[in-house]
């Protein structure tokens, strides 16, 4: 009889394992394989303050100029002159030392100093130059490197290297190219008399009777 029994509660707890899988561990805790990695949020054995911490992530503004680097090709014309007016800029009270990794971080006040062409990315952590990401020169001679196709971080030469830059050829070509654009762009945009007087003709047209 106890072997019988045996034998109906074994073949009981392997029909419960195989219909209702996730109950089956309750069943036979003994035979669980503790080899296997463990998939709960607190891991048996270790200590709380040596558990992984989710990962976070942190949520960029769309208008980071960060996000340009290297895209300036795939951008619209409608991107560009959103970037050029709307760039995101952070607020006063941003905290640039989490982002810095040497002892001096970015400043604001050099936001307003190297003004418009001056921007920081939270993204990239760094320093660029909106003229140069969105319109980016072709390489006659030299390399192109920081504020250009990557952030500049060294923030403890940073007056010297603004101040080199704007004398590059690279940037002033890319200044150009952003005085004509935007030059372009308001021709192609009607005036505000323009838009009214096109509105008026389409609701007068549209009341005609024929």
């Amino acid at each position: 009889a106890p072997d019988l029994l045996l034998a109906t509660a074994a073949e009981c707890a392997g029909l419960v394992a195989e219909c209702y899988p996730a109950a089956s561990r309750f069943l036979s805790p003994q035979n669980a394989d503790e080899s296997a990695p463990s998939t709960s949020p607190e891991a048996p054995g270790m200590p709380a303050e040596r558990r992984p911490l989710p990962a976070v992530t942190i949520i960029c503004h769309p208008l980071d100029i960060g996000d340009c680097v290297g895209k300036a090709s795939t951008l619209t014309d409608d991107v560009k002159v959103e970037y050029l007016r709307n760039c995101w800029v952070p607020s006063c009270d941003y905290e640039f030392k989490k982002d810095c990794d040497g002892a001096r971080p970015f400043l604001h006040p050099w936001l307003g100093r190297y003004s418009p062409w001056l921007c920081y990315s939270q993204s990239l952590k760094g320093a660029l130059c909106c003229y140069c990401v969105l319109f980016p020169q072709k390489v006659k001679r030299g390399v192109q490197g920081g504020s250009i196709v990557r952030p500049y971080v060294k923030f403890k030469d940073f007056h010297a290297a603004a101040e080199g830059h704007v004398r590059t050829e690279w940037h002033w070509s890319s200044h150009d190219d952003v005085v004509n654009f935007l030059a372009m762009t308001e021709r192609r945009r009607p005036s505000v008399l323009a838009q009214v007087n096109e509105l008026y003709d389409k609701s007068h047209r549209s009341h005609v009777v024929l």
